[in-house]
C-alpha cells in the first residue's frame, strides 16, 4: 500500500516516490527527467542571483 504512507510521509517523500517510479518507466524519461530538474535548479539560482 504506498499510498497510505505517501500520506503520512508528506510532500517530500512523495516527490521521491514520483522520481523513483520515473525511473522505472525507463531510461530516456529518466534522462529527460533530469534535463527538466536541471533547468529549474538554474532558473531558481539565477531568480535568487538578480533578486538578491
Amino acid at each position: 500500500m504506498p499510498g497510505y504512507w505517501l500520506l503520512l510521509a508528506g510532500p517530500g517523500i512523495r516527490r521521491v516516490y514520483q522520481k523513483t517510479r520515473h525511473i522505472t518507466t525507463g531510461a530516456k524519461c529518466l534522462r529527460v527527467w533530469r534535463r527538466k530538474e536541471r533547468g529549474w535548479v538554474q532558473a531558481r539560482r539565477r531568480y535568487t542571483m538578480t533578486k538578491g
